[in-house]
């Protein structure tokens, strides 16, 4: 019995008509620059089959919600090449796949339910979450456009063990965990007659490594700054302002937060 994986499909992937990625539903579309994980398994199961599977090993993910895609994905086929076919998935959004992973128990003789590929993002969520707590990004700015930049939070593998953590998950990495062909080489037509294509390499992991963790880390940093109650520069200073309008107020009382030394009239903030 094949393991259920997880791929991480980037919005530059999957907009290439190569990838052949198709919705099976009338929905309307995801935004082109969405990316998002895919639940699926290498005997390419029926939708019902993949749907069991995925309660299986997640009971908590409602998959009667999750969205079911057709795309193309890379899998072994010879020494040299792996072959490109097109696999059905279960679509499941990075923000909650990044609790799901974060909580994942992976213990040993718990770990042996999941595949080595959600395993490799279990410990990459976690890792993220470090340096989240740690403080481990900056902000920079991306070139947009011709002459527009977009800010957005860049996270740091800062110390050694954060190298050698990330570097240990990627000599780990299974095949499924990064399986995107690099390139679409035309087969020989078969009798059907469809045209088939192969690859002679696929996405390298640290590449879908490092963007997801940008990704995640600037979602959750976003998140965590919109839920706090910024005030303006008036609304911070309304009280001082009041107290500098009113007669009765006396400059040479002491504001609150604030020490004074009346031998010298030295202050400093608290």
């Amino acid at each position: 019995m094949s393991l259920l994986n997880l791929s991480l499909i980037p919005s530059e992937y999957w907009i290439e008509a190569l990838s052949e990625f198709q919705l099976i539903d009338d929905e309307k579309p995801l935004p082109k620059d969405v990316s998002f994980f895919l639940l699926w398994s290498s005997s390419n199961n029926s939708e019902e089959e993949l749907a069991k599977k995925i309660t299986h090993v997640f009971p908590s993910i409602p998959v009667k919600k999750l969205r079911t895609c057709q795309i193309n994905l890379a899998l072994p086929s010879d020494i040299k090449f792996f072959k490109i076919k097109s696999i059905l998935g279960k679509i499941i959004p990075i923000p909650p796949a990044i609790k799901l992973l974060y909580q994942l128990n992976l213990i040993e003789g718990i770990e042996r339910v999941y595949s080595d590929s959600i395993r490799t993002y279990a410990f990459l969520t976690k890792l993220l979450f470090e340096l989240l707590t740690r403080g481990s990004f900056v902000p920079i700015l991306e070139p947009h456009s011709e002459q527009k930049y977009l800010g957005k939070w860049r996270l740091l593998l800062k110390t050694q063990e954060d190298n050698e953590r990330f570097k240990t998950i990627l000599k780990n990495t299974p095949w499924m965990a990064h399986n995107l062909p690099i390139n679409f080489l035309s087969e020989k037509e078969s009798k059907s007659k469809l045209k088939s294509y192969k690859t002679d390499g696929l996405w390298h992991p640290s590449y879908l490594f490092l963007n997801y963790l940008d990704l995640v880390g600037d979602f959750l940093i976003r998140s965590t700054l919109s839920k706090i109650k910024f005030q303006t520069f008036q609304q911070f200073y309304s009280t001082e302002f009041k107290k500098q309008t009113d007669s009765d107020y006396d400059l040479r009382d002491p504001s609150p937060g604030i020490l004074h030394d009346k031998s010298d009239g030295i202050c400093g903030c608290r």
